[in-house]
């Protein structure tokens, strides 16, 4: 299916120009006949043009941003009384993204065409999870798409809040190591050199220090030419490890049992584990069928094991809790908030009030761990730094007085 755009005329005599998807341009024409315009020109858009409303082109990557502003869109559209199929055309006119707003144009047609909204969106994964197309089927079943949108936009949003928690207590430190690494380098294979050769004309008077910051000095110059192919092989090992289940297993492992980071991972796996289960819940969807949709999405291999041996527990008559409670991955505390929940016959408002106690948590963690590695490695690398002007300093110094 091929972009077209067009330029008509509606029943008030404006003209409305815009992007549509169609086979032909003949095809093109008809469906702008049933929106009730006049088409004056469709011609084939040209291959990267500026899709509908795109404000920033080539940006056709799938963002959480995007889906979770179209679907707050669409909420409100839904509630203020607009049809679907309209719905969809004002959006896609002003997604940001040119796939984006492609996407839901073939969405729009297929619904015009009179599938169903949730089989048309389940044909764009790269938008549209499982998880999304499940609750979206729950709402046109009930009804209620517009409550349904409403509470995915919120679910969308609560998970770009946590994933951005999540990613500024891990990639902060690890962009002040890798900034701490650098400086190590650029001193070891630069700065040093330069007053190796002086020195080294006074060798046995040398501290032992200095002689160690030379070994290293001259380690890393012979050696960081490896340093490129070293890190490509680890990326292309880390690659290969991710597409085999066992490696992945391995991988998440490991993230895991890494102190501080591992705990903090691990409690925003489960908020978000419950929020998902808890939005699923509230949206019609059954809880078996939630349990299946939530083990095929969960990043985390480990905790998608975990749920699949929960769903197939459930399957024999078993309560949600009971198996939890055997897990290493849920904590205590949420296997018995569960039980609960199954008790009182209301489990989806239970684990939003156990998704809502981990982001706290989660939060809190995060600001904690970046309050003391933060001064933690601005000290090691002035530590690094103090060590290097030290030994060369206290060598002058010693020459000095010879």
């Amino acid at each position: 299916m091929a972009s077209f755009r067009y330029r008509a005329v509606d029943e008030s005599g404006a003209v409305v120009k815009g992007f549509l998807a169609a086979e032909s341009p003949a095809e093109a024409r008809q469906q702008l006949r049933r929106m009730r315009l006049f088409p004056e020109r469709v011609e084939r858009a040209p291959v990267g043009a500026a899709g509908p409303g795109l404000a920033l082109p080539g940006t056709g990557a799938r963002t959480a941003r995007q889906v979770a502003l179209f679907t707050r869109q669409c909420a409100v559209l839904l509630k203020s009384g607009v049809p679907v199929v309209e719905a969809l055309e004002v959006l896609a006119q002003q997604a940001e993204s040119r796939r984006l707003a492609e996407t839901l144009f073939e969405v729009r047609e297929a619904v015009n065409a009179g599938r169903p909204l949730a089989e048309a969106l389940s044909e764009h994964p790269r938008f549209f999870d499982r998880a999304y197309t499940a609750m979206v089927a729950s709402g046109e079943k009930s009804g209620m798409l517009d409550v349904v949108f409403a509470r995915l936009a919120e679910f969308l949003q609560r998970r770009r809040v946590m994933l951005a928690r999540l990613s500024t207590a891990l990639i902060y430190p690890a962009i002040l190591v890798m900034m701490a690494v650098g400086l190590l380098i650029f001193l070891s294979a630069f700065v040093v050199p330069m007053m190796q050769p002086l020195l080294a004309q006074h060798e046995g008077a040398l501290p032992l220090t200095t002689h160690a910051l030379f070994a290293v000095s001259d380690f890393v110059r012979t050696y960081i030419w490896l340093a490129v192919p070293l890190a490509l092989g680890a990326f292309i090992a880390l690659a290969a490890l991710q597409r085999l289940d066992a490696g992945r297993r391995l991988l998440d492992a490991v993230v895991l049992s890494i102190p501080l980071f591992g705990r903090l991972v691990r409690k925003g796996l489960v908020a978000r584990f419950c929020t998902s289960f808890a939005t699923l819940l509230r949206t019609g969807v059954p809880a078996l069928d939630a349990l299946e949709t939530l083990a095929d999405l969960t990043p985390n291999a480990l905790l998608a094991r975990e749920i699949a041996t929960i769903h197939r527990h459930v399957m024999e008559g078993e309560d949600i809790s009971a198996p939890m409670r055997e897990s290493r991955l849920f904590p205590p505390m949420v296997s018995y908030m569960v039980a609960v929940g199954e008790r009182s016959g209301d489990l989806a408002e239970v684990l939003e009030h156990v998704s809502e106690s981990y982001d706290t948590e989660v939060e809190i963690a995060a600001r904690r761990i970046l309050t003391v590695l933060e001064p933690a490695l601005v000290l090691v690398m002035a530590g690094v730094v103090g060590f290097i002007a030290m030994s060369l300093m206290t060598t002058i110094l010693e020459l000095s007085n010879i």
